[in-house]
């Protein structure tokens, strides 16, 4: 009884030429088949479909067909054609077409899995076929940040503000004035429902400001002050910024700071920004009165008497009284509005900072050691294929994480006495005769935490 194949046919649209077109592909497999007295029991044919993923239509069928058990051996013209992922190929050998019994045969490659040679041989050729895939990859994405060095924008579409001219941002001089005023309001305390609200009343229907979503995008987005955004960094671009760069910092600082206190609103200065330095919970408000008096202290989460607190081991780190905490840092505050020395020496660099970075590239280093490794055992059979793919895979996956967050730790910007100016020029005001909302917004925009470790008190800056 002739063996019953399954022709499969695969062309993506940027392959429709000669030696990969869908009728070159059937008169040569039809004639493999009819060389080896093989009956074409089907034809599998997505046109137009990447190899990327197995979500084929065709491709969908001959695995229902294989596991049904109407097919003998399935023909492809090349590896490739199946799929250009080794997961993919190894699991439609290994996981369809073997337990089934079906054979496969690639026809350029000449092997088939009914030998053993032929199914060492798939696992060899399906990680070039991957690696072929990924080079295609890192070529779109070289020509991606080529462009972006360059500073030209790399999105379809253009924010809001702007128009798209031959990849170049020109701004869109009515949008410009509506920006200008979301960060104008944002910067005047409103919150983003009272923006929408605001901004719905002049510029009605309008998707920039209608959710809080949608204006969070619109505050963080560096192509308002002419720089764009890729691949994790921000870099100059070739357009005209719509806002400064100052009021631009000041925006996400807002939202910073917005966001390291949502819903910790109350009438105690500094809660919500002072932490443990024993066991990193925060640090709470905590009442007591002793003849007539009441005092308030600032007390790690664990050791406060609060319902839900039973049974929870407490903490070693004592409670700082409300009115010895307040004051100092008011002081601080107050010494910063009025010295620029003082804020520079604040501000001066954290070896800590030089150090993590060189740990980290160490580590990216030691990666690359143990790839090269790796190989070297490949090459003398000393790591299966499947193996040694699934490792480097994962070391590469480690490098990315590494290589992203050295660069996430050398792009950060200096901040400068004079963005701050705005906010110092309040403090007087504010800590004299101004209400409490008003000195815990003071607060937030100079502090980003304070940490408590017995009588040891640390003030980490927004700025620093």
């Amino acid at each position: 009884m002739k063996k019953r194949a399954g022709l499969y046919i695969r062309v993506s649209t940027e392959e429709q030429v000669d030696n990969y077109s869908i009728p070159e592909q059937k008169r040569r497999l039809e004639a493999y088949c009819q060389s080896h007295d093989w009956a074409v029991a089907e034809e599998y044919i997505d046109g137009g479909f990447s190899g990327a993923k197995l979500d084929r239509p065709a491709m969908q069928k001959m695995i229902a067909d294989s596991k049904a058990g109407n097919l003998d051996v399935v023909v492809s013209i090349k590896l490739d054609r199946l799929s250009r992922s080794q997961k993919d190929t190894l699991h439609l050998i290994e996981d369809i077409f073997l337990p089934y019994h079906v054979d496969y045969v690639s026809v350029n490659e000449s092997f088939d899995t009914g030998t053993s040679f032929g199914r060492a041989m798939v696992g060899i050729l399906s990680v070039f076929a991957q690696l072929e895939r990924e080079q295609i990859l890192e070529r779109m994405h070289s020509g991606m940040e080529a462009r972006a060095k360059t500073g030209l924008y790399h999105g379809s579409k253009p924010p809001y503000g702007y128009t798209l001219e031959k990849g170049i941002l020109k701004i869109d001089p009515t949008e410009a004035v509506a920006v200008r005023k979301v960060f104008d309001l944002w910067l005047k305390g409103y919150s983003y429902n009272k923006i929408s609200e605001i901004m719905e009343e002049t510029y009605h229907g309008e998707k920039a400001w209608m959710h809080p979503s949608a204006i969070n995008q619109l505050l963080t987005n560096p192509a308002y002050i002419g720089k764009i955004r890729f691949a994790g960094n921000v870099i100059d671009g070739q357009h005209e910024a719509i806002i400064d760069e100052i009021s631009f910092k000041k925006a996400n600082l807002r939202l910073e700071t917005r966001a390291a206190n949502r819903g910790r609103q109350t009438t105690y200065l500094l809660t919500g920004v002072v932490w443990c330095g024993n066991c990193g919970s925060r640090y709470g408000i905590n009442l007591s009165t002793c003849k007539g008096i009441r005092y308030t202290y600032y007390t790690c989460s664990p050791n406060r008497r609060k319902k839900g607190n039973e049974g929870i081991r407490c903490c070693g780190n004592k409670p700082i009284p409300t009115k010895k905490l307040d004051p100092l840092i008011i002081e601080k505050i107050k010494r910063l509005a009025i010295s620029k020395d003082f804020f520079e020496e604040i501000q001066k660099p954290d070896a800590s900072l030089s150090d993590a970075i060189a740990s980290l590239e160490s580590a990216a280093a030691e990666i690359d050691k143990r790839i090269g490794k790796l190989m070297e055992l490949y090459s003398m059979d000393g790591i299966p294929t499947d193996t040694l793919s699934q490792q480097i895979n994962t070391l590469y996956a480690q490098k990315k994480d590494l290589e992203s967050q050295i660069s996430e730790k050398q792009s950060g910007f200096k901040q400068t006495y004079e963005d701050y100016k705005e906010v110092f020029d309040k403090v007087d005001y504010a800590f004299e005769s101004g209400t409490i909302e008003e000195q815990k917004s003071i607060v937030r925009s100079l502090i980003k935490r304070i940490d408590i470790l017995n009588q040891e008190i640390t003030i980490t800056w927004n700025f620093q």
